[in-house]
């Protein structure tokens, strides 16, 4: 069984709720700063936040 630490880009659920913002989301989950959830989040998931944002429906 292979086992993969949980990353603060796990927890970006809140992306899809309506009326997020990035700024608010990199904050609770821990970043300082938007620009920096956002090269995470597209180094660790392979697209950017607004593309995640517009898959969600």
């Amino acid at each position: 069984m292979a086992y993969r630490a949980e990353t603060a880009t796990d927890r970006c659920g809140s992306l899809c709720e309506p009326g997020a913002t990035l700024t608010a989301v990199a904050h609770k989950v821990g970043y300082g700063s938007p620009f920096a959830l956002s090269t995470a989040f597209k180094r660790e998931r392979g697209i950017s936040p607004a593309r995640y944002r517009d898959a969600c429906g």
